[in-house]
């Protein structure tokens, strides 16, 4: 068997048992089928017809937009720390989104996927990890957000939490920058 098939069989069943396996002991199956089936519906329609990745940056900000979206609509109490965090995951994604995609189109391509996709079950791996990563990432909110403990009442720990996540969306921005700096510097071409 070819080896990419085997690392793309591979790749997708695993990420498919572990998306469907955390997701199944959080109760949040349904949450789950939305982060693949957005990221599988883009590949089908744009990356393997074009054999590109030129949306996977945005399609991944979609999903963890439609993850935030769909739990909220699916809670039955809506908490001021269910709303707080909704809204911190939102300009988190929308802010590394918006960046990410402005790179790519810049760039027109990520060289780093070439490898990737010389088959279409591999570079589906990709998108099935990609899948995995936002739910997993998006969990503890997605968790608070579906759960009527989210609406109890505010306690220290939240604005300890609340403060930590500023404090890494700051390092987070600043570090972008800094790199976006040291790329357009001619001086640092081939570094």
């Amino acid at each position: 068997m070819d080896p990419d098939l085997r690392i793309g069989i591979l790749s997708n069943c695993i990420g498919v048992a572990l998306l469907f396996g955390v997701a199944s002991a959080m109760h949040l199956t349904l949450l789950a089928a939305v982060a693949l089936a957005i990221n599988w519906v883009v590949f089908v329609v744009h990356a393997m017809p074009q054999n590109s990745e030129k949306f996977f940056d945005a399609t991944g900000s979609i999903t963890y937009l439609c993850l935030v979206g769909f739990a909220l609509a699916s809670s039955h109490t809506h908490g001021v720390r269910q709303i707080v965090d909704a809204l911190l995951v939102t300009m988190w994604c929308v802010r590394l989104g918006s960046f990410l995609l402005a790179r790519i189109l810049r760039d027109g391509k990520d060289s780093r996927f070439d490898e990737l996709k010389k088959t279409n079950v591999r570079f589906l791996g990709i998108w099935t990890i990609q899948s995995v990563w936002c739910f997993f990432v998006a969990s503890p909110a997605l968790v608070v957000i579906t759960s009527s403990v989210g609406a109890t009442a505010l306690a220290p720990l939240d604005f300890v939490g609340w403060g930590m996540w500023l404090t890494g969306f700051v390092f987070e921005v600043v570090a972008d920058k800094q790199k976006e700096w040291f790329r357009d510097d001619l001086g640092n071409k081939g570094l």
